[in-house]
């Protein structure tokens, strides 16, 4: 099948294919350039180059080409030279007239092919003008053109001209060409071809397209409408950078047609012409480019008829063409792989519009199921169950295993916004959480918003644990939770009708906060590391009641902080939360509930010391004056004398020495709750 395939290539490709003239040498381009001799007024290299088409049918070039030259103002007397074929140039010096291999051997091989094939030949040689003009102009002629010519001038003349004013420029150099002037390229295919050159003196260059000539100021016999500014059919018209030199063509038709393309040196202080060049060139348009068959070249993109994603249908823009009997129907050609590296079903494939050689450069797969994951996919190339994989118009396979990486960002890439978790105002065992709706929602798509929950921190495992399927539905109280023993993290996504489901969205821990007795034991320590971070640096209230069977909260104190310290206060038990707020919100996140009791915490006075050493009372110690440092000590002895006396009292005094007896105290109480505490104390010296 694919041999008469190939024939049946041939024979289509051969019908555009006029014979050849069996006489003429098949010209197909050439320029002249010139450099100035060193030291030797009006004297200089000339060069022409040479294109030709290298079949055995036409007659091939000389070791010599003659090069005349001539002022029209008749400055000077006409002159002629003969310039020799630089070695290594000629026959056999083949030239790659495309930017991809023909598919068959060209006919300048051994043995010779069938496909289109071009020789370079280089002839230089001393030119000398008998004097300073400014409108030398040197020419190169020869016969013929190619017979298969299509745009009118077939086995016409070739002529081609360079200008030169040596009388304000004696000692300029031509500009030089950076490409072949050979250009092969195949329908439907935008060609851009370099004709650029390089001035050594930096002088400005023009582009001009104008008529080839096959004889000096006469136009080849080009049939109506084309031209050298329309050389082949194309659609839009072919242009030229003037600066850069890209010619840019859209054939429609299989063609070989023939320009010049004038090349305008102007000095780059005055701006006045120094020289043009003509260099005459041919274009050949063929049916089939032989692209090498690659996936990396493949523009991949999601066919959406009424959803942005969830679509099950891929379509591949190719930059080569595929033989459509080289596709399996079945789509076996193709691996997909998603974002996850797990393979996705291909069920079927077809190419569009395949034309009469049976080529098509779109290939649609059907998948098994919908896309919905954004993501890096990966489209590989395999053996089919049909024996092969693709072929381009050539009968090149594709390499197996070829493979196109490429972004499907189709799906709404958005999350939903957390914006706060709190503890529940009036239920210890409760989670309250909110969200923002997803910018640019588009809430006919909407399906649900799922919420999840992790037990074990931020970086924990997250466990779906509710959906809301009303969109503006951004609440959820999470009845379930412990928050007065642990924190919790959450964390919502979002699905859409077409089975996309979005990351996780950032999340949110509630406050948990602890509290207890610090080791001094007259002071609370109350901890919520690591905060809170439902925005950015919060400030926290700490909010307790009083201690009495009022429960109702009252701001102690604020801190930015995630700890804080406080003295115990009066018999009672007594209820700690934390408090922040959002300013630019107002959102408001609570802690937990912390609770704790001071059962007795009331002065207790001695009334007896002994202070002798011992080590057994021999200070006067008060039982919890710690927790009460706005205190005054004094004591009296039996005539009303006070004896000692101390603001601030702190369990230091031990008799200063006093004689055994019995004195009287007084320890007055300050702060929240003053009262004054009197009494007795003995005093016993003996051991």
């Amino acid at each position: 099948m694919k041999k008469f395939y190939r024939l049946f290539y041939l024979l289509i490709l051969s019908a555009f294919v006029l014979p050849l003239n069996m006489s003429a040498t098949h010209l197909v381009g050439s320029e002249i350039t010139y450099t100035p001799v060193p030291g030797s007024p009006n004297h200089y290299i000339a060069t022409i180059v040479v294109y030709r088409y290298c079949a055995a049918s036409s007659a091939t070039l000389g070791t010599t080409a003659d090069i005349s030259w001539h002022s029209p103002s008749g400055c000077g007397p006409d002159g002629n030279a003969t310039l020799t074929l630089v070695p290594g140039t000629g026959v056999g010096n083949l030239v790659q007239t495309s930017n991809y291999p023909p598919c068959e051997a060209s006919v300048c091989a051994t043995p010779p092919g069938t496909a289109y094939g071009v020789e370079q030949y280089i002839y230089s040689g001393e030119i000398v003008f008998s004097g300073p003009c400014t409108d030398w102009a040197i020419s190169y002629s020869n016969c013929c053109r190619n017979s298969n010519i299509t745009t009118g001038p077939n086995d016409d003349g070739m002529y081609i001209e360079t200008t030169v004013d040596n009388l304000n420029f004696p000692s300029d150099h031509s500009p030089q060409f950076t490409h072949f002037s050979a250009a092969t390229t195949c329908v439907g295919r935008t060609y851009v071809l370099d004709m650029s050159a390089v001035d050594p003196d930096g002088d400005s260059l023009v582009y001009v397209l104008a008529d080839a000539w096959n004889a000096a100021g006469t136009p080849v016999n080009y049939n109506a409408p084309y031209s050298g500014t329309y050389p082949i059919a194309s659609s839009p018209l072919p242009t030229i950078d003037p600066q850069t030199g890209m010619l840019t063509l859209y054939p429609t038709m299989v063609q070989i047609g023939v320009l010049a393309v004038l090349v305008e040196s102007y000095d780059r202080t005055t701006g006045n012409l120094i020289s043009t060049i003509r260099r005459d060139m041919q274009i050949n348009v063929e049916l089939v480019c032989n692209d090498p068959p690659r996936l990396d070249s493949i523009q991949v993109h999601m066919r959406t008829v009424t959803v942005p994603c969830g679509d099950s249908v891929l379509h591949m823009k190719l930059t080569w063409q595929v033989k459509c009997n080289t596709l399996a129907a079945d789509g076996s050609d193709f691996r997909l792989l998603g974002p996850d590296n797990i393979p996705i079903l291909i069920k079927g494939a077809i190419a569009h519009n395949c034309n009469a050689l049976g080529l098509s450069d779109s290939v649609t797969l059907f998948l098994r199921r919908q896309l919905c994951t954004n993501g890096y996919y990966s489209i590989l190339s395999k053996t089919g169950y049909d024996g092969n994989t693709l072929e381009n118009g050539c009968g090149i396979a594709l390499p197996e295993y070829d493979t196109l990486r490429f972004p499907f960002n189709n799906c709404w890439p958005g999350v939903p916004n957390m914006m706060n978790v709190t503890v529940d105002q009036y239920d210890n065992s409760q989670c309250n959480i909110i969200w923002g709706i997803p910018s640019n929602l588009d809430t006919n798509m909407f399906y649900s918003y799922e919420i999840f929950r992790s037990m074990t921190g931020p970086n924990g495992t997250y466990i779906r644990v509710s959906s809301n399927y009303t969109w503006n539905d951004t609440t959820y109280v999470d009845p379930d939770a412990d928050p007065d023993n642990q924190a919790y993290s959450y964390g919502v996504k979002i699905q859409l009708k077409n089975c996309y489901i979005s990351p996780l969205s950032d999340t949110i821990q509630s406050m948990y906060l602890t509290c207890g007795p610090n080791g001094d034991s007259i002071s609370i320590d109350l901890n919520w590391n690591p905060g809170y971070w439902g925005w950015s640096s919060p400030n926290y209230e700490i909010w307790m009641s009083d201690g009495t069977s009022d429960t109702t909260l009252k701001l102690l104190s604020n801190t930015a902080n995630t700890s804080y310290n406080f003295l115990r206060g009066d018999l009672g038990h007594y209820i700690v939360r934390i408090k922040t707020t959002d300013s630019n919100t107002g959102l408001v996140s609570w802690s937990n509930w912390c609770t704790y009791d001071i059962l007795k915490n009331d002065p207790e006075v001695p009334n007896v010391i002994t202070p002798n050493g011992d080590g057994l009372n021999d200070f006067f110690i008060v039982t919890n004056i710690a927790v009460y440092p706005e205190n005054t000590l004094q004591i009296f002895n039996r005539w009303g004398k006070k004896v000692y006396e101390k603001q601030g009292y702190n369990n230091e005094w031990d008799g200063d020495g006093l004689e055994d007896g019995t004195y009287y105290y007084v320890l007055k109480i300050e702060g929240r709750r003053p009262f004054d505490f009197h009494g007795t104390v003995n005093i016993f010296n003996t051991k």
